[in-house]
Order: C-alpha cells, then structure tokens, then sequence
C-alpha cells in the first residue's frame, strides 16, 4: 500500500473494537483497560520513534514501528498499521530518506488515533 493509499484507510476500525467488546463481553472493564494502556504504551513507542529516526538509529527505529504496528493491530488502529509498516521498510532498506517526513504522519495519525479512542471511551459511545 502506497502512503497515497494509507490515507484512505481509516483511523479506526470500529469493527475491531467491536469484536474485541463482544470477545470479552463477560469483563466490561477489558476493552477500556486495553485501550488505555494501548495509548499510554504508544505515546511512549512514538517518542522512542522520534529519537532513534533523528539518530538514524534504523535498527531501533525499524523494532519501535514494529512494535507500534503490532499493537496497533490489536485495537484496529488500521492507518497507523500500514504507516508503522512503512517505517518498517525504511528501516529494512537501510535508506532513512523520508523517515521523517513519516514519523510526523505516524505523530499526526497517533493524536488523531487517540482522539477517536477517547471518543469511544465517552460513556453511552460503545
């Protein structure tokens, strides 16, 4: 997927949160718990981003964004997927150009990603 085609993919796939809610339907408490410590943990794998990209730092940069896009997965967080993914393979390439013009879409993607979470965490919203 090209980063014009990333930019059609939603932020978060509601579908997933849905599953991941009727999943653990028995423990109302889980999903929230999960997206909280979703965005606690990525807030600090985004800034461990930033250091190693200014450092050039490829292979600790290529393992944040894989870290970052596994767990993205898990709560459906479907664009900052394929933008870690292609963090990911500019890292493999060994080729940093455009490293950072990317990070600042993941930054950008991870405060928009937050909003929508803390938007279904809103009681009445799930």
């Amino acid at each position: 997927m090209s980063r014009e085609d990333s930019n059609s993919v939603p932020s978060l796939d509601r579908g997933r949160l849905q599953k991941l809610r009727s999943d653990f339907g028995e423990d109302p408490a889980f999903v929230p718990e999960v997206l909280e410590t979703y965005l606690s943990d990525s807030r600090n794998v985004v800034l461990q981003l930033r250091d190693a990209v200014e450092a050039t730092d490829a292979d600790t940069f290529r393992r944040a964004a894989h870290a970052l896009r596994g767990s993205s997965s898990n709560v459906g967080a479907r664009r900052m997927v394929e933008l870690c993914r292609m963090l990911e393979e500019i890292a493999v390439s060994e080729e940093p150009c455009g490293a950072l013009n990317l990070l600042a879409e993941i930054e950008q993607e991870f405060e928009q990603v937050e909003r929508e979470i803390r938007s279904e965490l809103r009681p009445g919203t799930s």
